[in-house]
This record gives C-alpha cells, structure tokens and sequence, in this order.
C-alpha cells in the first residue's frame, strides 16, 4: 500500500510539472517568437509616367529571429522626394509576415522615393525609388486609313476613318483628343472628337447623307503638323425602299424624284410582305429601260443609267398606289 501511494504521488508531481491541470495564461502554448527585421520584398526600381500609379506595389517583409514571417506588425510609409503620393500612411504585416502599398507618382520627371519603416527592427527604414517620366509630346497628325470610300445612302461606311498622333519619335501618342467635322456633303460622324488608343490610332465612322456625291471629313489637333487631315468619301449608291406599298426615297419623300450623276447606281430595296417591281415607263432618249421583275420582301435591284435625262417608273403590281416616281440623271 505504500508503495502504491508513493507512486501515485511521484505521477501527480510529474503532471504538475508539464502543466496538465494548470493554465499560464497562455491556453498552454508558448508565445510566437518576436519580429527582429523588416526587408524589401518587390516593387523597387520602377518607372512610370509622371501622375500615373506604379504597376506594382511596394512591398516589405517583416521576419522573426528565424526568418518566419510575423504578421500584425504596423508598417509606416512615408514619401521622401518627387512630390507623390501613397495609397496608406500605415499597413500591418498579412499572415506571411508582408505589407504593401501603391505609389502614385509625382507631377515632374525625375526620381521618387518612399520608405517603408518598422519602430525597433533590423533593416528599418526600407527604401524604394521609382522614376517618374514626363509623357511623350504629340508632334504630327497623320492620315491612317479609311479614305477614299463608296458607300449607300444612309448607310454607314464599311470601314472607319482612322488617324495616327505620333511624337518626334515617330511613336505612337495615346490619350490626344482629335476632332472631327464634316466639311462637305451632306452625312453624319459616329462622334465630334474620339481620342487616341496605345497605338496612337483615333478613329470614327461616317454615314452619308439621302444625296449622291463626294463627301468631305476633316481630323484635326491644334498645334501638330499635317492637322487638319482630309477624308473623302463618294456616296455613289442611292437606295429607295418599297416600304408601306410606296417608292420611299432616302430623304423620306414617297413616289417622288432623286437626282444622281451618271455612273452612279440605284437600288431598290423591298421592305414590304408582299411583292413589287420596279419598271420604267418613260425614259429619256438614249436611256435603256429598265425592269426588277417580281421582288419579294428583302429582294434588291439595281440600274445604273449611262445617259443623263429622267425615267419615271412604277410598280407593276400595285400600279396605282406606286406610279410617278422618277430619276434624274446630270
């Protein structure tokens, strides 16, 4: 029986030793071991366009004696030189033991710097710099593509009018605001200015007008070489739709006249459930007929007259209420 209970008691003392039954305050596990050092991680030694944020953030690490990341630890940024700005003052350590922030550079070329500081750790304060670069200046304005076009009544252009800001460089200039305008003709611009991709492309869209004829679109920048940049655009089809049992011309007219020159085209559109011709019935001396035959709803038909003078034409299928619509040719 002694020997019993001294066993007993030499267990209990062992338990009391390892902590089993007891609390230190700790809930039984030791406390992680201190931070010691902060140290750069990434993001030094960029550049970027002055005013613009750096594609990358800055970043530190904070360590242990061990080299385990420590997280919570505030870190405290600072600017030091250019004039930026930082996007906190204070950030703590994530569970890796890193912190970050993004700068935004200040408005003069040249060098910035900020630092990245922890009270009381090897390493502290921690440097970046980055090199803010005055943007490229646009010099000339040149004609892309797009010129030249035919195009339809009312119908947007199948390509778009395009031009190209370049520096001294030759390069390409994003951001410059281009406007546009039409000079001549009658037709319609997608927008009155459009601005200038990576590439330094601007580009917009021209619809002609209800009239056959050359159009004219100017692309200009004040102050760069070659503004104002000259497009031009023949609208050489006119398009009249067979709409509500009626010849309806580009301008809205019904069963009325047009006026084209010679080597442009008409075409006849049907838009309606049912079907139509288009037929001369007179035509000027020299001047061919001409016939659609039966058009059923979307058909198109086209005559290109060789001669000036004037056809007036009707529909054979619905001779009364579509009769008396003519065209001209200078």
């Amino acid at each position: 029986m002694k020997r019993q209970t001294a066993i007993a008691g030499v267990l209990l003392s062992v338990l009391l030793a390892t902590g089993c039954g007891g609390d230190d305050g700790d809930g039984g596990t030791n406390p992680p071991p201190p931070a010691t050092t902060i140290s750069e991680v990434s993001g030094d030694g960029q550049s970027g366009a002055t005013g613009a944020v750096l594609a990358a953030p800055f970043v530190v690490r904070v360590t242990n004696a061990q080299g385990g990341g420590v997280s919570g630890v505030p870190v405290a940024w600072a600017v030091t030189g250019g004039g930026g700005s930082l996007s906190a003052s204070s950030t703590p350590t994530n569970s890796q033991g890193q912190a970050s922030v993004s700068l935004t550079l200040g408005a003069a070329a040249g060098p910035n710097t900020a630092t990245a500081s922890a009270t009381g750790l090897t390493g502290s304060p921690v440097t970046f710099t980055a090199t803010a670069t005055a943007p490229p200046t646009p010099t000339t304005l040149a004609l892309g593509s797009g010129d030249g076009q035919n195009g339809k009544t009312l119908e947007a252009l199948s390509s778009p009018f395009v031009v190209r800001v370049t520096d001294d460089q030759g390069a390409g200039v994003a951001g410059v605001t281009v406007t546009w305008a039409v000079m001549a003709g009658d037709g319609s611009l997608s927008a009155p200015s459009s601005s200038t991709n990576a590439q330094g492309d601007a580009s917009v869209t021209f619809t002609p007008g209800t009239t056959t004829g050359e159009s004219m679109v100017s692309a200009s920048v004040a102050g760069l070489a070659g503004s104002p940049v000259m497009f031009t655009a023949r609208t050489s089809v006119l398009v009249i739709e067979m709409s509500g049992i009626a010849f309806v011309y580009p301008d809205g007219s019904i069963n009325s006249g047009a006026t084209v020159a010679v080597g442009d085209t008409i075409e006849w559109v049907n838009l309606d459930g049912v079907q139509h011709t288009a037929t001369s019935n007179v035509e000027p001396a020299g001047g061919a007929s001409f016939d659609s035959g039966f058009m059923a709803q979307g058909a198109t038909f086209r005559f290109a007259p060789a001669v000036p003078g004037t056809w007036e034409y009707f529909c054979e299928v619905h001779p009364v209420l579509m009769q008396g619509a003519t065209i001209t040719v200078q």
